[in-house]
């Protein structure tokens, strides 16, 4: 998503998509199946990521449920992050999303599965 002069890596934030299957950062949508990361300049950011899990038919006739979590994320300069997309099990399920700043090991946005 930066797409200007090459720069070292401790200048961008780097964004793993992850779990993620779709993205929007700011006005910019990003496909799972197109990248695997994005890089940015540092700054705060509206990050939009979509989930999808399988799930029982019993519980989603189609087979497949669909999440989604948005956030204002600060990017900070040559960290990266990852989106994250898990659930619980059984009837009454519950959906966490959540982006992790794996350089510093904490959570920036979202709810993490217990």
């Amino acid at each position: 998503m930066y797409g200007g002069p090459q720069r070292p890596q401790s200048e961008l934030s780097v964004i793993d998509l992850h779990d993620a299957v779709g993205v929007m950062i700011g006005t910019r949508r990003v496909a799972h199946s197109d990248y695997s990361s994005v890089q940015l300049l540092p700054g705060t950011y509206p990050v939009y990521w979509e989930c999808l899990y399988g799930v029982s038919v019993m519980i989603e006739p189609s087979g497949f449920a669909t999440g989604a979590r948005s956030a204002d994320v600060e990017l900070r300069a040559g960290h990266m992050y990852s989106l994250h997309c898990d659930r619980t099990t059984g009837y009454g399920y519950q959906m966490y999303q959540w982006i992790s700043d794996d350089t510093e090991g904490r959570i920036v946005a979202g709810q993490k599965k217990p």
